[in-house]
């Protein structure tokens, strides 16, 4: 079956006003029924041209396909959009079934239930501001995936059957001689109820004569333990004066002796032991007070007590020998540097102070997602610079719950599900990169690829990644890791997402 509609819409385009003629061409292929598989779908093309008759060839349309139930005006049983490109003959090719569902199920219409229409829509901007609409009965083609569903139907009840043959002569009385000389065949209705009764005790229909009672065992003793197990125990010496002793324990006590009060040893106290673990054999310094020192932190500053100066840091924790570097009465923060493994990924950037900057992941979180959540609008996250991304994906969630989420993955909201455990902590915080911070990347890639290597993680690939630097309503900006070239593309394009985050 095929149906041509000719419409015509006025609609802005750049800076002048541009008349659109869409010739769409309905084609529904049929082909004889068998009974292995109909495919709930239908295919549909469009051939799209402008008032001078002339094809618009290589540009996305938007589509909305729907099929109402009674006439032209009827209820919209099932709903679904596409967005796709026309080839170079303006020809946009779609399945119906195979879009994305905005209500209804195609293949729990029951197509008896009609007549049916196909109302088309079509936005030749390639967005949603559908103003070109076309309706068409529905003769024949969807029919078949109905009485695919219907053939050969049975209800599974054997009466229902038509000429079913007679089989009660095979329905005979049980008369197995063997069953019949077995024992079971004497069990009664009794039997099985007195069978339920038992319960551990007996209930008094059993008969227990014919076994031992437990009062008539004899116990026997042994006079002495011979266990070898036990008497290589230290528990074989304990005697019975030991257990005595143990019951009059002292819970507590105050040295009362006078010879101890008076002695020196008399005022040590358990500080004092501490600092005995920690002395030197050795005076280094020509004082004796200021070797033993207690390390404090009063806001972003860290005092030794007993001086030797102090030094101003975020709030970390810092473990000597991993973190910093105590000598000569000195402490220093070791710096960090590009390719460590660190705060669970691979450090590609660091700020003057050494100690802080960004970690990318060790792995591509995906070769080729989209960076919207299903319907375009401007989401403002325009933020570029280190640490932009972090506020970026921020709003890019949120702005997309507001303008349409369609629940299913996208490239900021993929980035913040990541959590990565690296020893004893775990990472939650990491982002979709802005522009910039893809582009540090690329300048340290050698570093990142090898760290990636030697960690077991994946190298960077020739391929575009997605930054969180939006560009307008319907794009944002990606770029090439391995050479460095920086677009703008559609938020529908699939590209590689690789998170990071700061430290």
């Amino acid at each position: 079956m095929k149906q041509i509609y000719a419409l015509k819409k006025q609609k802005p385009t750049g800076n002048y006003m541009l008349p659109i003629l869409v010739t769409l061409v309905f084609i529904l292929m049929s082909s004889p029924l068998v009974f292995a598989q109909v495919p709930l779908k239908i295919n549909y093309q469009a051939i799209l041209r402008n008032h001078d008759n002339q094809l618009i060839p290589d540009t996305r349309v938007g589509i909305q396909i729907s099929i109402l139930q009674g006439s032209v005006d009827g209820t919209p049983v099932y709903v679904e959009t596409h967005n796709v490109f026309t080839n170079e003959n303006g020809l946009v090719t779609i399945e119906i079934g195979g879009g994305d569902i905005v209500s209804g199920d195609l293949e729990s219409i029951d197509w008896m239930n009609g007549p049916y229409f196909l109302k088309t829509a079509v936005d030749p901007n390639g967005g949603t501001d559908y103003t070109i609409q076309g309706v068409s009965q529905l003769l024949s083609v969807p029919y078949a995936l109905f009485s695919a569903k219907a053939a050969n139907a049975f209800s599974g009840d054997y009466t229902d059957l038509v000429n079913a043959p007679d089989l009660s002569g095979f329905l005979v009385e049980e008369t197995d001689p063997l069953f019949s000389n077995s024992a079971a065949i004497n069990i009664t209705d009794e039997d099985i109820t007195k069978l339920s009764n038992l319960s551990g005790i007996n209930t008094g229909d059993q008969d227990l004569s014919g076994y031992v009672q437990i009062s008539s065992l004899s116990m026997v003793v042994p006079a002495n333990e011979t266990d070898p197990v036990f008497t290589l125990s230290v528990a074989n010496e304990i005697t019975a004066e030991d257990t005595v002793r143990w019951n009059r324990k002292l819970d507590s006590y105050t040295e009362t002796d006078p010879l101890f009060s008076t002695s020196v040893a008399s005022g040590i106290t358990q500080q004092d032991t501490g600092y005995w673990n920690h002395k030197l054999d050795t005076e280094v310094d020509g004082s004796v007070t200021n070797e033993i020192q207690t390390i404090s932190r009063q806001g972003l500053t860290v005092t030794l007590s007993k001086g030797g100066g102090s030094f101003t840091d975020s709030v970390n924790v810092y473990t000597a020998g991993k973190d910093i570097d105590i000598a000569d009465n000195t402490i220093s923060v070791r710096p960090y540097n590009i390719g460590d493994i660190a705060f669970g990924g691979i450090v590609f950037w660091v700020d003057g102070s050494g100690r802080h900057g960004l970690v990318c992941a060790k792995e591509d979180l995906s070769t080729g997602m989209r960076w919207y959540a299903g319907t375009y609008g401007n989401t403002r996250a325009l933020g570029d610079g280190p640490y932009a991304g972090f506020m970026n994906t921020s709003v890019i969630i949120s702005s997309q719950v507001a303008i349409g989420d369609d629940g299913k993955d996208y490239a900021a909201l993929l980035c913040s599900k990541l959590i990565v455990k690296d020893e004893d902590k775990s990472y939650g915080d990491w982002y979709l990169p802005s522009k910039e911070e893809l582009m540090l990347m690329h300048k340290n890639l050698d570093a990142i690829n090898a760290a990636a290597t030697a960690s077991k993680g994946t190298t960077c690939e020739s391929n575009y990644y997605w930054s969180s630097t939006e560009y307008d309503n319907e794009q944002a900006w990606k770029m090439n890791l391995v050479t460095g070239e920086v677009v703008h593309y559609y938020k529908t394009y699939a590209a590689r997402v690789r998170a990071v985050r700061s430290f």
